[in-house]
């Protein structure tokens, strides 16, 4: 029997909603920006499709179809892998977006909130166990204030 791996996510919202997320038809994921030099330019390309498949898994409407759609942006804001000296959270491995959720139609921001991807356990680290938290946080979230239909 072995420890479970993957990565491990949260979210903190920041702020109330502007809007009820169940009014939003579909959820248009955009690739995340790099706003922490140290973080490795793969992440956003790993990030994206993670993110696609966790909503559908919570049978959340992807795509731009519909005539209200909410797009997920986010900025990486911090990461840290296991080589470094200084850990904010702990021993293991984290990266953290600001995520915010968009009104297409009018440009106005709905919703944010600060989510963490992290290892969760000292073999399960790398970049692919930060984009699985990450992505976990930002699904988790969204399907929090939006339950299924």
């Amino acid at each position: 029997m072995g420890l479970a791996q993957g990565g491990k996510g949260e979210h903190f919202p920041l702020g109330a909603h502007a809007a009820p997320l169940t009014a939003y038809d579909s959820i248009e994921v955009q690739t995340f920006s790099v706003d922490y030099p140290l973080t490795p330019s793969t992440l956003p390309e790993m990030l994206r499709p993670r993110l696609i498949q966790d909503l559908s898994a919570k049978s959340q409407p992807v795509g731009s179809a519909g005539s209200r759609v909410l797009v997920v942006r986010g900025r990486i804001i911090y990461y840290e892998d296991s080589t470094g000296t200084d850990h904010v959270w702990g021993p293991l491995e984290e990266t953290v977006a600001l995520v915010d959720l968009v009104d297409k139609s009018s440009g106005a921001t709905v919703a944010r909130a600060a989510c963490v991807g992290r290892s969760n356990a000292s073999v399960s680290v790398g970049i692919e166990t930060k984009a699985d938290g990450l992505s976990e946080a930002v699904a988790n979230w969204i399907s929090r204030y939006r339950p299924m239909r």
